[in-house]
């Protein structure tokens, strides 16, 4: 004979009390209802895990950006320093130039109208001539040595304004193919596939063509992999 614990109960009381399949069905529900808890625990947790890569690598690229603006800030300051210094430098020489000049007229023991006489006069002596030919010559070299730092100074600048200009204009980028600022191009700016395309389906859209380094075409991932952009 088969014994539950119904048959401790006393006949008067049984309604008072669940039956064992009664129990056990609550056990048995009570059961299912955690493992759903349990799976819901598992994806909310997986779910939790993805937010947080994703807010760490946009943390990271955020980062990224932010260095390449001060890192670009400093590259213009260096520049705007450099054209201050080569102007600087450029004064400086002019100043000592003119300075020189004055030497050379000022060294020379004949004024203006004595220069103009002994130039005439066919009879001059070959001293006076000789000094008269050297005044002239080293000016002649000063006078050179101006234009040619003058020309170096306006190529320079010239450089400059053109390395400032190319900093700011759109250019394309040789790996992803996008229009990207040089100004503001930072290691995570260059979203692209490293691998090569294949003609099979898509694991993501089932569409043909996917790179095979993710299995993913153009339209399900832009990318997956980031560097800075080259040209």
């Amino acid at each position: 004979m088969s014994y539950s614990i119904a048959h401790t109960i006393p006949e008067e009381d049984r309604e008072n009390y669940i039956t064992e399949d009664e129990a056990k069905d609550m056990i048995k529900g009570f059961n299912s209802h955690l493992r759903n808890i349990s799976c819901q625990v598992d994806e909310l947790t997986k779910l939790n895990d993805n937010i947080q890569k994703k807010l760490e690598k946009e943390t990271e690229r955020n980062n990224n950006i932010r260095a390449s603006i001060i890192e670009t800030k400093q590259t213009m300051c260096m520049i705007e320093t450099e054209i201050e210094n080569k102007s600087q430098s450029l004064s400086h020489l002019e100043i000592k130039i003119h300075a020189e000049s004055s030497k050379a007229f000022l060294s020379c023991n004949m004024n203006a109208p004595d220069l103009e006489n002994a130039l005439k006069d066919k009879n001059a002596s070959a001293e006076a001539l000789k000094q008269i030919s050297d005044m002239l010559m080293y000016l002649s070299q000063l006078e050179a040595a101006s234009i040619i730092l003058q020309t170096q100074n306006e190529l320079l600048n010239k450089k400059i304004r053109d390395k400032i200009d190319n900093m700011n204009t759109e250019v394309k980028c040789a790996t992803c193919k996008d229009k990207y600022v040089p100004a503001k191009n930072h290691n995570n700016a260059c979203t692209y596939h490293p691998g090569k395309l294949k003609y099979f389906s898509c694991r993501g859209c089932g569409a043909d063509a996917y790179y095979d380094c993710c299995i993913r075409c153009k339209t399900c991932s832009k990318g997956c992999k980031t560097t800075h952009h080259t040209s």
